[in-house]
């Protein structure tokens, strides 16, 4: 079972806020909830539950790139679609990779998380 976190982004923080860990609660079987109302301007991104090749947590809205390249056409933007973390293909944004299942976490250790699109939305524009 994957751990549950996640990150919040609001228009006048530069930085992203953690939300309380639930993750202790969850594991407990305790139902809960929480509200950020969509009149905050708040954002929220979950975690994978996949870390890059340098252990940093992949979240939603993250930007990875395979390692080993600096060409921008290699970068994806991590998303949640058809009940999946995962990415568009680039050419096709009605194609969904997925980025869970047998074997994802041993195919991530080539990825790593460049920026996020929050924070750095250039990293995805044409050279």
């Amino acid at each position: 079972m994957r751990e549950i976190k996640f990150r919040v982004w609001h228009p006048s923080h530069i930085e992203g806020m953690d939300v309380a860990d639930i993750t202790d609660r969850a594991s407990m079987g305790a139902t809960f909830t929480f509200a950020i109302t969509p009149a905050s301007g708040c954002i929220i991104d979950q975690y994978t539950g996949l870390n890059d090749t340098c252990g940093v947590e992949i979240y939603e809205g993250d930007i990875v790139q395979l390692n080993d390249t600096h060409v921008r056409a290699f970068r994806r933007v991590i998303g949640f679609r058809e009940c999946k973390f995962g990415y568009a293909e680039p050419l096709d944004e009605r194609v969904w990779y997925s980025i869970e299942g047998r074997g994802v976490s041993q195919a991530w250790a080539r990825w790593h998380v460049v920026g996020n699109i929050h924070e750095n939305p250039e990293l995805l524009k044409e050279e």
